[in-house]
C-alpha cells in the first residue's frame, strides 16, 4: 500500500464555524475528529482575503505580488511550468486529482449569461497542464455557473439544471431547491469517495478535494437547517461606534448614504442600499443560519472522504484541511470579505492529521505554530522527495511545529496589504488611504485603531519597515511571465500537441 496526501479545503469558512474552533452553534465532528487525531493551529492566515489571489498562493507556495495573481479578475494566468504542489509531485511519480472548485482563473464577467454557461474546455484544458491528472470541476455554486464543467452537465443530464439554477445575489438565504445528493458541496465529496474507491493503492496519491461551499448564496438544503442551534445565533463581534470616525476602510461598507455608488474598496455588503448598518439582528441570523447549515453538510461530505481515504490508505494518510479565507458574517457589522483585514477573514482552519505530522507529545494536539496556506507547497515537496523551487514563500508545516513557524505573516489582495507578527496587525488600504493598527492582545476585537495615536508608532514604523523590506527582497527576482489570459491558453495547448 502506498501514500495519500489528501488536501481539503472549503471556500470562505470561518475558523470559528467548526466546532473544535469553539464554535457552538453547529457540530462538526468529521473535522473536528482531525484535530482529536492530529493537531490544530490556532494561528493560521491566508495569504489573501480574496479566493483566486488565496488559491494561486497555496498552489504556488508564492505570495501574490510574487506571482502577479492579485485579484479574482486578474487577466493573466501561472505558467503551467511554474513549480506548483501538483507538477511537483507528478515529478516524483505521484497521480494528482483535484475535486471541486479550482478558480484557478479569473471569472469572465463580461461573457457571463445567466442560465447559459460558455464553453470552458479552455480553462479545463489550462488546468489540466499544471499537473493535474484527473479531474472533476465545479467550480462555484449553483447561482454562480460560469462555464460548463463536470458538475453543471451532470445536473443538465438529470434535467435539474434548470431547477436548481438561480440568479445569485450575494446576501441571498435560501434553500437548495435539488434533491440533497445534487448540492454542490454533497456532489464534490462523492466524486472524491468515487476516485478513491477506484485509485489503485499501489500508486502515491494527491487529492486535492476543494468544496466550494459555504461561499455565498448560502443555500444548504432544507434538511440541514435543523443542524443548526438557533438559540447561538446571531454571532455578532462589533462595538457601538466604532465606525464614527474616517480611520478604518470600511466606515462606508458599514454605512453610507442611499444615494452613493459602491464604495470601491467596500466588502460585499457595503452594496447595499445604506451599508450593512442597516442590517438587523434578525437579517444576521437568517444569514448565519443557511451558512452554518452549509458548513454541517460539508462536515457530513468530509466524513465520508476521510472514511474511503482510510479505507484505501489506511495509516498511510496524510491529511490538511483548511479555507482560502474566512468570512466577516455580521463580525464589525459587516459582511463577506471584499478588503476586510480583520480576523473573522484572515485567519483560516488548519487541521493536520497523519504519519507525517506526529509531535513527541502525542496526538490532539493543539498548537501556537504559526503558518500560512504558502506552507502546503513546502510540505509536499519535503513528503513527496522533490527539492524546493527556486522561489517560494512558505515553509514545511513540520518545521513549524518545532520552531514556531513564521515571525512575520502577510497577506494581500490589489490595493491592500496586511501584515502581522502575532500581537500587532497592521494594514494599509491604497484605495481607501487608509491605514489600520491593532494590538491583538489588548484588542482582540480590533476595534481601536492606533495607526495614528503615539501608543501605536513604534510597532507601526517597525512593521512598515518589515513590509517594505519583505516587498523589496520578493520582488527583486527573477520572473517568471504569465500565459496572458485563458482564451488565448488554448491554442497554445493545440499547437503544442501538432
Amino acid at each position: 500500500m502506498s501514500r495519500c496526501f489528501l488536501l481539503i479545503t472549503m471556500d470562505e469558512c470561518r475558523y470559528d464555524a467548526l466546532s473544535c474552533y469553539g464554535g457552538t452553534a453547529i457540530s462538526t465532528p468529521h473535522m473536528d475528529s482531525l484535530a482529536k487525531s492530529g493537531i490544530l493551529f490556532k494561528h493560521a492566515l491566508t495569504p489573501s482575503p480574496v479566493c483566486l489571489p488565496a488559491r494561486c498562493a497555496l498552489l504556488s507556495g508564492q505570495y501574490p505580488h510574487r506571482t502577479g495573481m492579485v485579484t479574482n479578475t486578474i487577466k493573466r494566468l501561472l505558467a503551467p511550468e511554474t513549480p506548483n504542489i501538483f507538477n511537483i509531485a507528478q515529478s516524483s511519480g505521484w497521480r494528482t486529482a483535484m475535486v471541486g472548485k479550482c478558480h484557478f482563473t479569473a471569472t469572465p464577467y463580461a461573457q457571463l449569461k445567466y442560465g447559459e454557461p460558455f464553453d470552458g474546455s479552455a480553462i479545463r484544458a489550462y488546468l489540466l497542464s499544471l499537473g493535474i491528472d484527473q479531474l472533476a470541476l465545479c467550480d462555484g455554486k449553483v447561482a454562480t455557473f460560469w462555464f460548463w464543467d463536470e458538475y453543471s452537465r451532470a445536473l443538465k443530464e438529470a434535467g435539474l439544471f434548470e431547477q436548481v439554477a438561480y440568479p445569485g445575489k450575494p446576501a441571498d438565504a435560501r434553500i437548495f431547491t435539488g434533491p440533497d445528493e445534487w448540492h454542490p458541496d454533497y456532489w464534490v465529496g462523492q466524486q472524491a469517495v468515487n476516485f478513491l474507491s477506484e485509485h489503485d493503492a499501489e500508486q502515491p496519491l494527491l487529492l486535492w478535494v476543494s468544496f466550494p461551499g459555504p461561499h455565498y448564496p448560502h443555500d444548504p438544503p432544507e434538511s440541514y437547517l435543523n443542524r443548526v442551534d438557533k438559540s447561538q445565533l446571531p454571532i455578532l463581534r462589533w462595538r457601538e461606534g466604532e465606525f464614527d470616525g474616517n480611520d478604518k476602510a470600511h466606515c462606508r461598507s458599514f454605512r453610507r448614504e442611499l444615494e452613493e455608488e459602491r464604495p470601491p474598496w467596500g466588502c460585499e455588503g457595503g452594496a447595499h442600499p445604506g451599508g450593512t448598518s442597516r442590517y438587523t439582528d434578525q437579517d444576521w441570523k437568517e444569514i448565519q443560519l443557511h451558512y452554518l447549515a452549509n458548513v454541517a453538510l460539508i462536515d457530513d461530505a468530509v466524513g465520508a472522504v476521510l472514511a474511503a481515504a482510510h479505507d484505501r490508505f489506511g495509516d498511510n494518510l496524510d491529511v490538511v484541511l483548511t479555507a482560502d479565507h474566512g468570512d466577516m458574517m455580521g463580525a464589525h457589522r459587516l459582511w463577506g470579505k471584499g478588503s476586510c483585514a480583520y480576523e473573522e477573514v484572515i485567519k483560516v482552519p488548519f487541521l493536520t492529521a497523519g504519519p507525517s505530522f506526529v509531535l513527541s507529545s502525542g496526538q490532539g494536539q493543539t498548537t501556537n505554530a504559526r503558518v500560512s496556506l504558502l506552507d502546503i507547497l513546502p510540505t509536499i515537496c519535503g513528503i513527496v522527495g522533490v527539492e524546493m523551487p527556486a522561489r517560494y514563500d512558505g515553509r514545511d508545516i513540520r518545521q513549524s511545529l518545532h520552531d514556531g513557524g513564521h515571525e512575520l505573516l502577510f497577506s494581500s489582495v490589489e490595493n491592500l496589504i496586511i501584515v502581522d507578527d502575532g500581537r500587532w496587525r497592521l494594514s494599509i488600504n491604497q484605495v481607501a488611504q487608509t491605514t489600520e493598527l491593532y494590538n491583538l492582545r489588548n484588542d482582540p476585537g480590533e476595534y481601536e485603531n492606533l495607526a495614528h495615536l503615539p501608543e501605536g508608532q513604534s510597532a507601526r514604523s517597525r512593521l512598515e519597515r518589515a513590509l517594505l523590506d519583505h516587498l523589496i527582497t520578493s520582488t527583486l527576482g527573477p520572473v517568471t511571465s504569465p500565459v496572458p489570459t485563458v482564451n488565448n491558453f488554448l491554442p497554445l495547448v493545440k499547437s503544442s500537441q501538432n
